[in-house]
């Protein structure tokens, strides 16, 4: 089996930085570390009271940057449920003003259901 990531070490990227605080801005970064897990597993026949020996499937990426820390750092994410880390600052900014209209309308409903109780 071959594994191929998307970013590879050396690799300028961008990613998510700042905090709920003073806000997010799109952080250019340089790839220290990669980690691919692939999971196939066809599990144990019949098996269906523990998780872990169903079959399951996954992939996942993780990036560390040379800026905030290898071993000790952020893990930066990429797979089928989030990605973190992006080739362009323009993916990086879309991502980040996408997720301040949700977290903005999610405000807004909780808003609006205490004031209807």
């Amino acid at each position: 089996m071959k594994l191929e990531s998307k970013f590879s070490i050396g690799d300028k990227v961008w990613v998510i930085g700042g905090d709920y605080r003073s806000g997010h801005f799109p952080f250019l970064g340089t790839v220290g570390t990669v980690s691919v897990e692939v999971v196939d597993s066809t599990g144990l026949p019949g098996e269906d009271l523990f998780h872990n020996y169903m079959a399951q499937k996954g992939y996942k990426e993780e990036y560390m940057l040379v800026e905030t820390g290898i071993g000790s750092g952020y893990c930066y994410k990429l797979d089928d449920k989030e990605q973190r880390i992006f080739a362009t600052k323009e993916e990086c900014a879309e991502y980040i003003e996408k997720q301040e209209a949700d977290n903005q309308q999610s405000r807004k409903i909780i808003v609006e259901k205490l004031q209807a109780s």
